[in-house]
């Protein structure tokens, strides 16, 4: 075996290979962490941490790319200095010369099959880790200098007065995530925008809490945004939002890294063949269809009520408020249900507060709609009344006409999406 000729090949191949490969690695991975950058999701000081996380990851692009280009530089110029002619008057075969390039390229595939399969996806992971807290620390800088947040979703726009980070959270009771971050909001504001970037909605309260949580096992990570004593307006539809104690708004932290098979390692591929709800894609098209769920069984908890001819008792958006809507007759839409006056018998909506009777709402008609939409955790009612009288308790029963009004947003009395969500109610349609 010629061993001197394949380690000469060889030597010069490698020689051409490595500053060929550092130089694409290094290109690749700038152009990998541009679009974070442009983004906003990574500041400058936290640029170069990214591309130190994103070089090895581009190995797996770069390499076979260098790797040809070796091999023709070194051929082409054995070629040019008539090496490979006096190579085969020495008695060595063509073919004999390219197996230091056949090896070379069983390596190379061997390498980057273990590469690919276990190395290189934990640097992925580590490049979403420093994108992840990047976001966190941009989102209490902006934030604390009173300027708005927009990155974490294109609908949505943050404000405050104040922010603060804690990095020792407290536990939160019953949560199967505890949180790892929290960070805590004075005077907020939330935008919620459209397709074309008007405003559709918004909601302002005196505090909010955001808790980072990660789940290591589904390799995600999202905030958690609670608001307390708050107060929301849908513009588009004209009605107010209802919000509960702390309702939830659920933001996934932007992850250019989302679960494609390119990184993932081969343990993660073969979990996922078992469970595919760790799926992102696979995981929003469950929560659309735990919302779907929700909504009809909403609305047809309300139906069967009133076929019964008993009074569907909602919750207000503030505690001790409850709404009870009485309705003769009702006939399904589709946006939700519409109830009807019968013979000398009104649609009837009483309110309470604090256990008392407060006001009742005599209508010929009332529009009942269901919004499971995001960032409302559990479905929300919308009801619309036409051709109301109201009668205010404290005042004598003495009331006014109304030809038109939006009541206040209620909500079923128990959780309808949460156990969807969180439970396995919709394992049977995987």
């Amino acid at each position: 075996m010629p061993w001197t000729i394949y380690g000469y090949i060889l030597r010069e191949m490698v020689k051409v290979l490595i500053p060929t490969a550092l130089v694409l690695v290094l290109i690749t991975s700038f152009a990998a962490a541009l679009k974070p950058l442009s983004d906003g999701l990574l500041s400058p000081p936290t640029f170069v941490r990214f591309v130190f996380f994103m070089a090895p990851t581009m190995i797996q692009f770069t390499l076979p790319f260098a790797g040809a280009f070796a091999c023709v530089l070194v051929l082409h110029r054995m070629a040019a200095d008539n090496e490979i002619l006096a190579c085969r008057a020495g008695g060595i075969g063509y073919g004999m010369i390219l197996l230091p390039v056949v090896v070379l390229g069983i390596a190379f595939m061997l390498g980057m099959f273990l590469m690919s399969n276990w190395m290189i996806p934990r640097f992925f992971r580590a490049a979403e880790r420093t994108l992840e807290n990047d976001v966190t620390q941009m989102l209490v800088s902006e934030l604390g200098k009173g300027r708005p947040f927009d990155k974490l979703r294109d609908d949505l726009v943050l404000y405050a007065d104040d922010a603060y980070v804690d990095d020792t959270p407290p536990r939160i009771e019953g949560a199967p995530i505890q949180p790892s971050r929290l960070i805590m909001l004075r005077g907020v504001a939330v935008a919620m925008l459209d397709a074309d970037g008007r405003l559709a909605a918004d909601a302002t309260a005196e505090q909010a809490d955001i808790y980072l949580f990660r789940d290591e096992q589904a390799q995600r990570s999202w905030l958690a945004l609670r608001l307390s004593n708050a107060q929301g307006y849908d513009l588009r539809n004209q009605r107010s939002i209802a919000f509960t104690d702390q309702p939830v708004f659920n933001i996934p932290v932007p992850n250019p890294f989302r679960d494609e098979p390119q990184f993932l390692s081969w343990p993660e591929l073969r979990r996922l063949s078992r469970e595919p709800v760790r799926f992102d894609n696979v995981a929003e098209a469950r929560d659309r269809l735990a919302r779907a769920v929700a909504r009809e069984s909403l609305l047809a908890r309300l139906t069967e009520t009133w076929s019964a001819g008993r009074g569907a008792t909602l919750l207000g958006s503030r505690a001790g408020e409850r709404y009870v809507i009485h309705a003769p007759r009702w006939e399904r839409t589709d946006r939700g249900v519409r109830l009807l006056a019968g013979e000398n018998a009104p649609v009837v909506i009483e309110y309470l507060t604090g256990g008392l009777l407060a006001r009742r709402y005599h209508a010929l008609t009332a529009a009942v709609e269901i919004d499971v939409d995001e960032p409302l955790v559990e479905p929300a009612i919308q009801v619309k009344i036409n051709q109301a009288q109201v009668f205010n308790e404290r005042f004598g029963g003495r009331g006014t006409e109304l030809s038109e009004w939006n009541m206040p947003a209620m909500r079923w009395p128990d959780d309808l999406l949460a156990p969807l969500q969180r439970g396995r109610e919709l394992e049977p349609l995987r």
